[in-house]
């Protein structure tokens, strides 16, 4: 199998609609960012999604004169508007495979 296969089939990407035009692409944790996830506490998870945010961010659609903007500035635009970072974060979280599986646990 190739390495590129096996990337878009087994890693797992999430999209985040903001509106019609607006998206946030987000890849899912490693197992190295995972290791202190909890399976009890959804709380300390949403903090721990919250730090790997910026890292996990593979694609979007903002752009700042015609240009595509970094992560770490789309995401201090996004903490701007708490609610919306948190919807975003929040809706990351609940669409996460592993969620699931750690629930079953």
């Amino acid at each position: 199998m190739e390495i590129k296969d096996f990337e878009e089939k087994y890693i797992y990407k999430i999209k985040i609609k903001i509106d019609e035009n607006d998206f946030i692409l987000l890849r899912e944790p490693t197992m190295i960012e995972m290791k202190d996830f909890s399976a009890t506490d959804e709380e300390k998870n949403i903090n721990i999604l919250r730090d790997l945010f910026p890292k996990c961010i593979i694609d979007h659609s903002f752009t700042k004169d015609g240009e595509k903007i970094n992560n770490e500035v789309l995401v201090k635009t996004l903490k701007q508007s708490g609610l919306l970072y948190n919807e975003i974060i929040g809706s990351w979280f609940s669409q996460i495979p592993f969620q699931k599986r750690l629930q079953q646990k």
